[in-house]
């Protein structure tokens, strides 16, 4: 990459961090690139994902900054592991609208459940799962994200994993009672 191309990369990352919108859409039409991360490992949307910048992020995407790319660090984690560390529900709520892989594995095969958990984010752990995380995926370890947040002693967001299983048995038992009757009632 070309020494003009970095600078518009960190004057975005500032941008983004700085929140303003009109640099970052100026930055964007000047050529800033999408999918290069810079020397952290992190690419804007990523950036995005960690100052909860809905606006921002709705603006990334539109520019062509891949959803469910992960980062180039250790963690490799992608946009939405990085707002559910945070609880940063609005921009998860964007980056899902746009495709974002709600079952994405990071490293040590955590998904964004399982980040979410661990750090006690109730809300983003509760709009994760309305969007379809699976509750039974496993890390490396063989642990499910209820095992992480009891581990942590986040109750609130065991009982939001619980309630979701319950839920979720209740609605197969009710498809299968369907099935086997051939109505609904």
């Amino acid at each position: 990459m070309n020494e003009n191309a970095e600078l518009i990369g960190r004057s975005l990352k500032k941008a983004i961090r700085e929140g303003d919108l009109a640099r970052c859409r100026s930055l964007i039409l000047t050529g800033a690139k999408m999918s290069v991360p810079g020397e952290d490992g992190w690419m804007p949307l990523h950036t995005a994902a960690l100052e909860e910048t809905p606006e921002i992020t709705r603006l990334l995407l539109e520019a062509g900054a891949p959803v469910n790319a992960q980062t180039t660090d250790k963690g490799t984690w992608t946009a939405l592991h990085i707002a559910g560390s945070y609880g940063h529900t609005k921009t998860m709520d964007v980056l899902l609208k746009n495709g974002a892989d709600v079952n994405a594995k990071a490293g040590r095969d955590w998904t964004p459940l399982h980040v979410a958990a661990w750090c006690g984010r109730g809300d983003a752990v509760a709009l994760l799962l309305d969007h379809g995380a699976d509750t039974n995926a496993l890390t490396d370890k063989g642990r499910t994200a209820a095992f992480w947040a009891e581990n942590k002693g986040h109750e609130e967001v065991v009982l939001e994993i619980g309630k979701a299983v319950s839920l979720r048995h209740a609605q197969r038992v009710k498809a299968l009672k369907i099935l086997r009757s051939g109505t609904e009632k």
